[in-house]
């Protein structure tokens, strides 16, 4: 009996083993699953870039700045292709480009990317080799998604300061909308004549940190304190990335002919808000004492109506250029 007994349990024993096996196996097998699963998803995966940078340094002997930034792959330490270009920014040395750089990642094809800023001083030609050098910034794609927010990286000339923000490029039903936009009683910010302003308009990251990327910047306006901007077009998923209620923010500036414009306001905004008729926004700035702010003049919503695809412009930013009015 007690044979018996002992070769049964030896039989139960084995089954159990048995059971255990095949169950380790299964798990194994899930884990193999969803591991080449999550595998054909970083293949398919979307992210776009936005970068700005900060205190650039002119090399020209005039003082000014036309920045553009590219963005190639890098493979093992040497450049591989290009992946995309931003806007030329005229005269400015804290440029906020608009232009997001689309990148399809995959671990298994690359890991690194490569960011150069030059000045674009020969506007007529797209050859790298005839503008100047201003500064370059190697980057992680891995350390990048798993940061959730903006890197900050100094230049390898320790001459400014480049943000890089990489979002997933979410699937978002696309509508088209035109905007425009006015401002009265602006903040005189210069000595010998009225303010030139512009606008440059962000959109905020999703999570908790207040970090913004532009999505649209205005042309110049001289010498004016009431300007009224040309109305533009814009998609919902570059203005708000599809959540009509993502905070927007509205930035006015005093262009300066040296690259380093002043602000003169700002104010939030959604664009549900944006869409009702007659919004007027106060402007104001922080004070230099006591974190104050101080009103700088209003902004006006002058139009905010949806636009038909078809019909729709492009929705490309507009370069800092003077217009006068």
């Amino acid at each position: 009996m007690s044979g018996e007994a002992s070769a049964a349990k030896g039989e139960g024993t084995g089954c159990h083993r048995s059971r255990s096996a095949r169950a380790e196996g299964r798990d194994c097998y899930r884990q193999l699953k969803t591991s080449a699963s999550m595998e054909s998803i970083c293949l398919d995966t979307s992210y776009q870039l936005s970068l700005s940078a900060q205190s650039l340094k002119s090399r020209n002997r005039r003082g000014r700045c036309c920045p553009r930034c590219i963005v190639f792959l890098l493979d093992d330490g040497q450049v591989m292709d290009e992946l995309g270009r931003t806007e030329v920014i005229k005269d400015c040395l804290n440029p906020a480009w608009v232009n997001l750089i689309a990148i399809s990642y995959s671990p298994n094809n690359f890991k690194k990317l490569r960011v150069i800023i030059y000045d674009w001083v020969c506007a007529e030609s797209d050859d790298v080799a005839e503008q100047t050098h201003l500064g370059t910034v190697d980057v992680g794609m891995t350390e990048l998604i798993k940061l959730k927010g903006q890197l900050l990286i100094h230049l390898s000339d320790g001459k400014g300061i480049l943000k890089v923000y990489c979002e997933e490029n979410t699937h978002v039903k696309e509508e088209y909308f035109t905007l425009q936009f006015g401002c009265e009683n602006l903040e005189k910010m210069d000595l010998f004549s009225e303010s030139d302003p512009f606008l440059i308009m962000y959109r905020k990251t999703p999570g908790q940190t207040e970090t913004f990327i532009p999505v649209y910047r205005s042309d110049v306006i001289m010498d004016k304190r009431d300007p009224i901007w040309e109305s533009f077009q814009i998609s919902s998923k570059q203005l708000c990335n599809g959540d009509f209620d993502c905070l927007l923010k509205i930035e006015c500036y005093d262009w300066d002919s040296d690259g380093v414009h002043e602000l003169i306001g700002s104010c939030r905004s959604t664009l549900n808000a944006l869409l009702l008729k007659n919004t007027v926004y106060t402007l104001s700035r922080n004070g230099t004492k006591n974190g104050t702010k101080s009103e700088t003049g209003t902004l006006h919503v002058k139009q905010a109506s949806v636009t038909e695809k078809n019909m729709c412009l492009s929705s490309k930013p507009v370069n800092i250029t003077k217009r006068n009015r």
